[in-house]
């Protein structure tokens, strides 16, 4: 599976190549701070309902 995931991330315009490892940068950085992104929104919503 990994070979066949790599041959085709191979066959991709290097733009694309680029955006994808962007997007998984993105994914990755969202995992890492899901705490603080969620305590941020609560706060948002909490304000609005004051």
């Amino acid at each position: 599976m990994i070979k066949k995931l790599k041959e085709w991330y191979n066959r991709q315009s290097s733009s694309t190549q680029g955006f994808l490892i962007i997007i998984a940068l993105l994914i990755i950085g969202i995992i890492t701070r899901w705490e603080h992104i969620i305590n941020g929104v609560i706060k948002g919503f909490n304000f609005f309902s004051k």
